[in-house]
C-alpha cells in the first residue's frame, strides 16, 4: 500500500526487513492484489461489453443470475489468484544488500528473475493490449448506438441512458489510461534491471536503483488513488451520489 511504501522509502521503518514471516506475507499479499485490480477492470470491461452488445433486454430473473453469476466470477478470480501466487509464500527471503541493510525480496538467482519477466510480461504487455482491445470495443459499440435520433418518449429514455453509458465509458477509460501510465514505470524500471543484472555495480549504484525502484511502487501505489477524484470530475451521478451519501452520514 502506499503508507507502507511511504514508512519504507521516507522514513526507513521496514517490518519486512527483520521479521521473515512478515516478508513472506507481505510479498505474498502485495502480488495477489497488484492482479486483482486490473483484472476486476477488465471483468468490468468485459462485462459492460456482454451486457451493451449481446444483453441489450434482459429480465428482471435473467438480470439476477447475471448478478450471481458474476459474483462466482469475481470470488472465483479471487481464489484463483491467490492460489497461483502461494509460491511467494516459500521463495521470498530477507535480503542483505549491504552491511547492516537488509530488504525483503524474492530469493535471488532464477526465481527473482522468473517474477521480474512474469510481472513484465503481464503488466507491461498482457494487461494493457487487453485493456486496449476492450476500450476500442466499447467506443466502436457506442459509436454504434449514438447514431440513433432520439424523437419519441422511448427514444428519450434511450437518450437518457445513453448518457449514463458516456459517463460509465469516460470513467473505464480514464481507468485504462492511468493503469497503463503508472503500469509502464515499473515496466521501465524492469527492463533497465533486466539489461544491466549482468554489470558490475557499486554500492552507490545499487542504493540508487533500489530508491528508483520504490519510487516507481510508489507511483504505481498512487494510481490507486486517482480514482475517486477522477471520478468527481467525470461523473456528474458521482458527486451527486458522494454528495447525497456524505449528507445522509451527517444528518444521522
Amino acid at each position: 500500500s502506499i503508507l507502507y511504501e511511504t514508512l519504507s522509502f521516507g522514513y526507513n521503518i521496514t517490518p519486512s526487513s527483520s521479521n521473515i514471516i512478515y516478508c513472506r506475507f507481505s510479498l505474498y499479499m502485495t502480488l495477489v492484489f497488484d492482479i486483482l485490480s486490473p483484472f476486476y477492470l477488465l471483468l468490468t470491461l468485459l462485462d459492460y461489453i456482454l451486457i451493451r452488445s449481446f444483453m441489450k433486454t434482459t429480465s428482471h430473473r435473467e438480470r439476477e443470475k447475471r448478478y450471481y453469476f458474476s459474483y462466482i466470477i469475481c470470488m472465483s478470480g479471487f481464489v484463483f489468484w491467490m492460489l497461483f501466487h502461494i509460491h511467494a509464500l516459500f521463495y521470498s527471503d530477507i535480503v542483505e544488500m549491504k552491511s547492516d541493510y537488509f530488504y525483503c525480496s524474492f530469493q535471488v538467482g532464477f526465481y527473482a528473475r522468473l517474477m521480474r519477466y512474469y510481472s513484465l510480461v503481464m503488466k507491461g504487455i498482457v494487461i494493457p493490449l487487453l485493456f486496449v482491445i476492450f476500450g476500442l470495443w466499447i467506443m466502436k459499440n457506442y459509436r454504434n448506438t449514438s447514431r440513433v435520433m432520439c424523437i419519441s418518449h422511448l427514444e428519450i429514455v434511450e437518450s437518457e441512458r445513453k448518457s449514463k453509458d458516456r459517463e460509465m465509458i469516460m470513467i473505464l477509460v480514464k481507468d485504462i489510461i492511468v493503469y497503463i501510465i503508472f503500469s509502464s514505470i515499473t515496466s521501465i524500471i524492469m527492463i533497465y534491471e533486466l539489461i544491466t543484472e549482468h554489470h558490475i555495480k557499486n554500492v552507490e549504484e545499487k542504493e540508487v536503483e533500489y530508491s528508483i525502484r520504490y519510487v516507481g511502487m510508489f507511483c504505481v501505489s498512487m494510481s490507486y488513488c486517482f480514482g475517486f477524484y477522477t471520478n468527481v470530475c467525470l461523473s456528474k451521478r458521482f458527486r451527486e451520489n458522494v454528495k447525497s451519501t456524505v449528507c445522509c452520514d451527517v444528518v444521522e
